[in-house]
């Protein structure tokens, strides 16, 4: 899923050698840290947040068949 993610943020932005994903581990949760080039940054605050979470939607509908819970954060 982390694969299918990454890759699908690598198509969206201008520096995609930039983009980096990261997953936290813990017992239920998995935390999944997202970084991207400050010029690309627009894209995931702009408009309420909408492409952020519709990428978290997809992660937790992901976790539903894991037992796990994802969550998305875009690093400053």
């Amino acid at each position: 899923m982390l694969q299918w993610m990454e890759a699908y943020t690598k198509s969206l932005v201008r520096h995609p050698d930039q983009v980096s994903l990261t997953a936290k581990e813990g017992v239920m949760v998995v935390t999944v840290n997202l970084r991207v080039a400050d010029e690309d940054k627009d894209l995931f605050g702009g408009r309420n947040n909408r492409l952020t979470r519709a990428m978290g939607t997809v992660l937790g509908l992901a976790g539903v068949n894991a037992r796990r819970r994802y969550v998305l954060k875009v690093a400053d």
